[in-house]
């Protein structure tokens, strides 16, 4: 749970063929980090409508889940339709799927900055999603569903109010 590992033997480096298991052409820009939980692996992506270099070109912001062995899309959901992402800007060198998804309670949750900030569970299903007022930097995913309140289900209360 914390990002360690006892396994053994692991590849230490890759190249386009070396310890490379697979590879699945997705369609997109996206910087964020996938992440692994148990034999799915979890990703956002930014998809263009027609020209991925065109700033002002719509961008479908999504939530993919893959199969680990094989690479398989086993779903892909769009979570929020941009018309011109442009407008509330952006960097050419960035991409509006950069911050890496959260998973907890078997829900995906996925912050695409100002846009929002996506709850999806782990069939694919859209749970819930919030729209932000642009605002300079993005919060981490998780921190996005806690302010914004994006919960499946109320979450546990830690703490009891004093009388």
């Amino acid at each position: 749970k914390d990002g360690r590992s006892t396994a053994g033997g692991l590849p230490v480096a890759w190249s386009k063929v070396r310890n490379v298991m697979w590879k699945t052409a997705l369609p997109g820009k996206a910087w964020s980090s996938p992440i692994v939980v148990g034999s799915r692996i979890y990703l956002t992506n930014a998809v263009a409508a027609k020209n991925e270099s065109d700033p002002h070109d719509a961008r479908s912001l999504r939530v993919l889940a893959l199969n680990a062995a094989d690479g398989k899309v086993a779903w892909d959901t769009e979570v929020f339709s941009i018309a011109d992402p442009s407008g509330v800007g952006g960097h050419q060198k960035n991409s509006f799927a950069s911050p890496t998804p959260v998973f907890a309670d078997g829900m995906i949750y996925a912050h695409f900055g100002h846009f929002g900030t996506a709850c999806v569970d782990a069939a694919g299903k859209l749970r819930n999603c919030a729209r932000f007022a642009p605002m300079f930097g993005a919060p981490r995913a998780g921190h996005a569903a806690d302010t914004a309140g994006i919960h499946p289900r109320p979450p546990p209360r830690p703490w009891k109010p004093a009388p």
